[in-house]
């Protein structure tokens, strides 16, 4: 099959209330439950999500020669599951700094595109080059190697980590931004409005 199904799902009100660690645990389990549901509309069958564990280090292990990626916040979760390496992050939009916007998008990278919302170009940035570094496996820390080589449109660009490029799908949803690492796969997402 050459299409993944990234699942995008709210949060649950018996989540959101949690506070702490205990509301950061129900989160992963929740985006865990989406990473189940792609898998399933990929046609992998039923899986169970306790079996989506990670090495010590933080990195998805593999499960039965499936990928898989998750991503959370306060009132989205997603997840997605492949037969390649993938990566998969999700962001509430919102103001961000000049900062914090030069820290993510360099000044090349911003001329790429053909907006003028320095939040979208933000977040299309900063969720892209965090599925991508989900996908090739590495930490928040090689942030500054991943950059954007070129802009297809308002739904895809494609990113470098060095001599490797990667192409990211985006989703805009009730005021979040999901992105997946495409690479030659169709994407077909699916939010709770779709289930």
């Amino acid at each position: 099959m050459n299409t993944l199904f990234p699942v995008i799902l709210p949060v649950p009100e018996s989540v959101i209330c949690l506070t702490g660690r205990q509301k950061v645990r129900a989160l992963s389990r929740h985006a865990r439950t989406a990473a189940c549901r792609s898998a399933f509309r990929a046609g992998f069958g039923p899986l169970d999500p306790s079996g989506f564990t990670k090495t010590p280090s933080g990195v998805p292990r593999p499960r039965s020669g499936l990928y898989w990626s998750v991503s959370h916040k306060p009132s989205r979760v997603c997840g997605v599951v492949s037969r390649d390496p993938v990566g998969i992050d999700i962001e509430e939009i919102r103001p961000v700094s000049d900062r914090l916007f030069r820290r993510i998008v360099s000044g090349k990278e911003a001329e790429m595109f053909d907006v003028s919302s320095r939040k979208e170009i933000f977040f299309r940035v900063f969720t892209a080059k965090e599925a991508a570094l989900k996908q090739f496996g590495a930490g928040l820390s090689r942030l500054d190697r991943v950059c954007v080589v070129r802009v297809d449109g308002c739904r895809q660009l494609t990113l470098a980590l060095g001599d490797v490029k990667t192409k990211v799908a985006h989703f805009y949803l009730d005021g979040c931004l999901a992105s997946v690492t495409k690479g030659v796969f169709e994407v077909d997402w699916q939010s709770a409005a779709g289930l």
